[in-house]
């Protein structure tokens, strides 16, 4: 809860007391930080999870000074920050991924017309996807490296064999325990030390998270309706923050599935605020191969 607590402080922010810094930094570090990389880490968080606010006007003459962030793939995918993509149940949205992934494993110049840059480490934490799904995708984008998916004569899988082709590094499927891989704050700790440990190694790193509301099961209390329901997404902002990965995760239309990638998708709009690029899938364009 003090976790929370403080996560919740820094969103709003509210200004920290040294111990309150010290006390977030040991609990997501999992060590004793100095009060110097408190501070450092907090302002990233603050302009990671929302937009930094300025406490004064800009002047005649003043200059001003703005970082753009690079996208990823133009239009669709920020690098560096966090990335929330919104559609209908089985509209193609990790498919979607696994295709640009595939991309930049070929190294290609452009994904659907659009520019797109190379990731070093792709994370897949895909526990709402049957490995049978997940691995039907990779091979279809040449991310897969064996027989795949065997089947009897009646149709029944009895092996998946082999494994993930590079850039990918880690891939997380339905047949694994998702209290490992949600967004609790224990497993945000361990996102963020292989985030940095990434960083420290020259690496750029892309997470692809399906989906939020799967992520969130185990987090005590969540509610999708709740005013609370974004409080995991941005305790997410917090734990990447600093970090220069790429993150992008994947969330579900309302029924409607209607307006922009706000107001079409699921629970209480909370959970959208914090991502710093929302994608609704139905604005993407698909080529004529499909």
């Amino acid at each position: 809860m003090r976790w929370r607590n403080t996560a919740d402080a820094v969103i709003k922010r509210v200004e920290l007391t040294e111990s309150e810094q010290r006390n977030f930094l040991t609990e997501l570090l999992q060590g004793e930080p100095t009060l110097k990389q408190a501070r450092e880490l907090l302002e990233e968080a603050k302009e990671r999870a929302m937009p930094q606010r300025r406490s004064a006007a800009y002047t005649p003459g003043e200059v001003i000074n703005i970082k753009v962030t690079p996208w990823l793939v133009d239009g669709v995918v920020r690098q560096g920050v966090n990335n929330l993509l919104v559609a209908l149940p089985k509209t193609g949205k990790s498919a979607l991924q696994g295709a640009i992934v595939g991309a930049m494993a070929k190294q290609a110049p452009t994904f659907l017309g659009r520019k797109v840059r190379n990731c070093d480490e792709v994370h897949l934490i895909w526990p709402d996807m049957p490995a049978e799904d997940a691995v039907y995708i990779l091979e279809r984008e040449g991310l897969w490296e064996g027989l795949g998916v065997i089947k009897d004569n009646s149709g029944e899988v009895i092996e998946i064999n082999g494994t993930p082709k590079a850039p990918i590094v880690q891939l997380v499927t339905a047949e694994l325990d998702v209290r490992d891989w949600d967004f609790r704050p224990v497993n945000l700790a361990r996102y963020r030390q292989e985030a940095l440990e990434a960083q420290q190694r020259g690496v750029k790193a892309f997470w692809c998270f399906d989906c939020y509301e799967l992520m969130c099961s185990f987090v005590p209390g969540f509610d999708e309706n709740s005013p609370a329901a974004g409080r995991p997404a941005r305790e997410m902002c917090i734990a990447f923050s600093g970090t220069g990965a790429t993150t992008q995760t994947i969330h579900h239309s309302n029924k409607a599935g209607g307006g922009t990638a706000v107001l079409s998708a699921s629970g209480h709009a909370s959970i959208s605020r914090p991502f710093s690029t929302l994608v609704q899938m139905t604005w993407l364009k698909p080529a004529k191969d499909g």
